[in-house]
Formats: structure tokens, C-alpha cells, sequence
């Protein structure tokens, strides 16, 4: 499953929501803002399996008027449980977290 969920604290619950998916076996991947710094993030890395940086920002594909694709405004990751984002490493850094398997629930609830 891929996952890239709308920006602002809507995030919260489709981040939750992948990590769920990822608890019960399902192979997942996340598109998120590199905010290492917030609650979201770190409740992510307790339960993912592997990450990848991504270099420099996501483009959209959208050009401007002078020929350069509009970009994200944040560093971009992906997050992945029961995945190896190690074949993706083209795109970035990709490390295996020592997160062996996901727990079979969480204990998270999924409103904010």
C-alpha cells in the first residue's frame, strides 16, 4: 500500500492509520514531511521498519514559467513497515530501523 496523505493535522490520522496497516503484516509505504521534530514522526519511527530520505525536494512536475519544475517546500521521506526501501536508495538514504516487526496492536487511537 502507498500512502501520500494531505498536509496539516489531517496527517496525523493517515500516519496512524499506516502504522495499523503495518502491525497487522501489510507492506506499506508512506510519503511524509522530514519534521523530525514532531509527535507524528517519532510515533512513526517506533513502528516502521525501514526509511528513506529523500534527496532534495519532491517536484511535482508542474513547470514555471522558467522551465523549473514547482517543488515541495519541506524534505520529504518515505516510511515503510514490512518493506525494503533499500531498493528505492536511488533516491536517497535509505536505513533498516531496529524496528524487527511491527507490534501486533498499537495502542495509538486514531483521533487526534
Amino acid at each position: 500500500m502507498f500512502c501520500n496523505p494531505p498536509c496539516g493535522e489531517a496527517r496525523v490520522r493517515w500516519v496512524r492509520r499506516c502504522a495499523e496497516a503495518g502491525a497487522s503484516g501489510l507492506s506499506v509505504v508512506l510519503l511524509i514531511p522530514a519534521h523530525t521534530d514532531t509527535r507524528i514522526w517519532h510515533e512513526a519511527m517506533a513502528t516502521a521498519t525501514s526509511l528513506l530520505f529523500i534527496k532534495g525536494r519532491v517536484k511535482f512536475g508542474v513547470p514555471r514559467p522558467n522551465r523549473r519544475q514547482v517543488a515541495a517546500s519541506h524534505p520529504s521521506a518515505l516510511v515503510g513497515w514490512n518493506v525494503d526501501l533499500h531498493l528505492a536508495d536511488h533516491l536517497g538514504t535509505a536505513l533498516r530501523l531496529p524496528n524487527p516487526s511491527p507490534p501486533a496492536s498499537l495502542d495509538i487511537p486514531l483521533e487526534p
